[in-house]
């Protein structure tokens, strides 16, 4: 399992973000209690992967570090509103899925594609899995046909917004809906960083 130190640089390869910045929103979910504390070097703490889920979430959702812990929490406890089918894929049944919040459903995925069966498939950059949040407090998983919306009903699938490089995210506006996203391939390394976690079914 990663040190704080090793998930900060391996948040920052995969999102192609500088190290410094992913530092200063890992030091703000910290200060504000929302990830694991610790000594440093060989007392480091080792990460979780709801520190990995709480990190990214603050990366996608916030303009800068000292909004991130705000941010994260709005954003990780939207509720479901509405989920498809077929999320037993990763293991996990439909019914057991609807009861997860975006942090939670968030955190498990990534818990689950630690695993190396499912993580080697992951790194294949077409494979079809997204995390999307929108400006509008919404926010979309989607694994290989199954999708769930949180906070907001699918109206993106009406009015297709446009999709901004993570590396470059444009503010998140309230009057423009802006769409920032994450993808398979980063994914896997964050999870992979963190460790194994569930079996893969």
């Amino acid at each position: 399992m990663a040190t704080p130190g090793e998930l900060i640089g391996t948040v920052a390869r995969a999102l192609d973000v500088s190290e410094v910045t992913v530092g200063v929103y890992y030091r703000k979910l910290r200060e504000a209690g929302l990830v694991t504390k610790g000594g440093r070097g060989r007392s480091a703490p080792r990460s979780t992967h709801l520190d990995a889920t709480r990190l990214l979430i603050a990366i996608l959702t916030s303009d800068t570090g000292k909004d991130a812990a705000a941010e994260t929490e709005r954003f990780g406890g939207l509720g479901l509103v509405y989920s498809g089918e077929g999320v037993e894929l990763l293991g996990i049944t439909d019914n057991e899925f609807d009861k997860l919040d975006f942090e939670s459903a968030l955190s498990r995925i990534l818990s689950l594609i630690s695993n190396p069966e499912l993580n080697s498939f992951l790194k294949n950059a077409d494979y079809p899995i997204h995390v999307s949040v929108q400006s509008d407090a919404s926010a979309e998983i989607q694994f290989s046909g199954f999708e769930a919306f949180y906070g907001r009903p699918p109206r993106h699938l009406m009015q297709k917004p446009i999709i901004w490089p993570l590396a470059r995210p444009l503010p998140m506006s309230k009057g423009i809906i802006t769409l920032r996203l994450v993808e398979g391939s980063p994914l896997a390394q964050i999870a992979a960083c963190i460790g194994t976690g569930m079996r893969a079914p």
